[in-house]
């Protein structure tokens, strides 16, 4: 009985003493574990210090820009601002002798052009009366044929500035300029208006010269866009460019501002051949379209100016059923008949006048 006993409880005991080894072994691997996982830790730490040294210390090239963030380099300073000096006015006189008229019955007398500045006014200077003797062998030269050109005298390049009063449905004031250019065989012009520096309207003319006088080939006028009216000489017409109806171009038109400088050189040229009273046609064309004007000749009148007065020869052209537009002009004899008033009105009550203040050599 007792040895089977014993037989029963020895592996009781085997097992046990298993389970306590297993047990055992358990806790040795945990305390080993527990007693390298401080180095383990520590050896993390050096790795993760290290690396971060090595990313933090690490040069990374910039990548390119892109054209998007290409910044440009700084504008250069701009030099202060000056004020110009004040244009003085031309000051040497010249005198205005009317050359000796071309014999009556030809045309091949070549148009007169003066290329010297315009005086000041304070320098006046007569106009000689033209010769209106006959030449031997032909009429005299108030008998010249219908057909046959007047005497004309272009005026000189100039610069002319003018203070500028109007309405239109409402009252302005302002300021002009008027820029002549005579270069011989051409010519150019342009009709500023401004206030406060900003162009209001602006007319120009660009054309040639011939012994008839002004031949006009282009005529702009601008307010916010520029419309055009264009000479088609070789066609024998006038086209616009905003696709108005082309009209038929006459002998001797003008311009609204080539007209200007076309009776100032008729006047200049032949001031006998025009006195009080009597009529200059010819065709007139704006940006539009065309009418026909006929100027009358008033006579002499005093023009009050902004710095005096001054004696003018006064021209006008009267509103009729095809345009209620009234032209008024004074071209001053001292002045080669340059227009020293200007005064356009409309039947609604608007107008614009222009009164001449200086001239000026052009730059």
């Amino acid at each position: 009985m007792p040895a089977a006993k014993a037989l029963r409880t020895r592996p009781q005991s085997a097992g046990r003493l298993v389970f306590v080894w297993l047990t055992l072994a358990v806790a040795l691997v945990h305390l080993a574990l527990l007693m390298g996982l401080p180095d383990r830790l520590t050896m993390f730490q050096n790795d993760a210090v290290q690396a971060t040294k090595r990313f933090t210390t690490r040069t990374i090239a910039p990548e390119p820009p892109t054209p998007s963030t290409l910044v440009s380099p700084p504008a250069a300073a701009k030099p202060p601002r000056t004020k110009p000096a004040a244009a003085t006015p031309v000051q040497t006189p010249i005198p205005t002798p009317i050359p000796e008229a071309y014999p009556a019955g030809t045309d091949s007398a070549p148009i007169s052009n003066q290329t010297t500045a315009i005086p000041d006014p304070t320098a006046a200077a007569p106009v000689a009366a033209a010769s209106s003797a006959p030449v031997a062998g032909t009429a005299s030269v108030n008998a010249v044929p219908p057909e046959l050109p007047p005497k004309l005298l272009i005026p000189p390049s100039v610069r002319l500035l003018y203070d500028v009063k109007g309405v239109v449905s409402f009252a302005y004031t302002g300021g002009s300029e008027l820029l002549w250019l005579n270069q011989g065989d051409l010519y150019s012009a342009r009709l500023q208006i401004t206030k406060f520096g900003f162009n209001l309207r602006t007319w120009t003319s660009k054309g040639e010269i011939s012994r008839r006088g002004l031949e006009p080939l282009r005529f702009g006028d601008q307010t916010r866009s520029e419309i055009a009216a264009l000479f088609q000489r070789d066609k024998g017409i006038v086209s616009f460019s905003d696709k108005s109806p082309d009209v038929p171009l006459l002998p001797g038109a003008q311009d609204y501002l080539s007209s200007f400088f076309q009776l100032a050189g008729l006047l200049a040229g032949q001031p006998q051949r025009y006195p009080p009273g009597s009529s200059i046609p010819f065709q007139v064309v704006n940006a539009r379209g065309a009418e026909p004007w006929v100027f009358t000749v008033d006579g002499p009148e005093t023009v009050e100016l902004p710095d005096g007065s001054k004696g003018g020869i006064k021209l006008t052209r009267e509103h009729d059923a095809q345009s209620d537009t009234t032209v008024e002009l004074w071209l001053a004899p001292d002045l080669l008949y340059v227009p020293i008033r200007i005064r356009l009105s409309q039947g609604n009550g608007d107008f614009a006048e222009l009164l001449w203040r200086s001239a000026q050599k052009p730059d």
